[in-house]
């Protein structure tokens, strides 16, 4: 898959997310919560990692980078 492609996969991954929970997202979150989450879905792709689970790896991975933009867009908050 070519960088375009995924960072277009991203994008959506956060839309859903967005509409999923309103767009109250990271807005309200204080970092260590912040940092909990990310740590949480890094954590998902080391078990996937461990389990062999190669589809459930790039969700995971998708997750991770979804939770990284989130917080990127709300930095100045």
């Amino acid at each position: 898959m070519d960088r375009e492609a995924i960072f277009e996969r991203i994008s959506n991954h956060r839309n859903a997310v967005d509409a999923k929970y309103a767009r109250e997202g990271f807005k309200g979150l204080d970092i260590h919560l912040r940092n909990t989450i990310l740590a949480e879905e890094v954590g998902e792709v080391a078990r996937a990692v461990l389990e062999h689970d190669r589809a459930n790896l790039e969700d995971e991975l998708y997750d991770v980078a979804q939770v990284v933009v989130a917080w990127l867009e709300t930095i100045d908050d």
